[in-house]
């Protein structure tokens, strides 16, 4: 948010956990490449890789 404050509409982020029609479960968060590329940020990537990496973590786990 320091870099482009309009990124805070997307913060935090946010885990969508959903069931389709098969039943099947699924885990979604919005990518925060993404995040960054839509807010206009730049030099970030180090820190982004590290926040994609922990968010992937944590909705492997939880879908365990």
């Amino acid at each position: 948010m320091q870099n482009s404050q309009t990124a805070a509409i997307d913060l935090p982020q946010k885990y969508l956990v959903w069931e389709d029609q098969q039943g099947q479960t699924w885990i979604t968060h919005n990518d925060p490449a993404y995040i960054a590329e839509r807010h206009n940020t730049e030099g970030l990537d180090p820190l982004l890789d590290k926040v994609s990496t922990a968010l992937q973590s944590i909705a492997t786990a939880a879908g365990e």
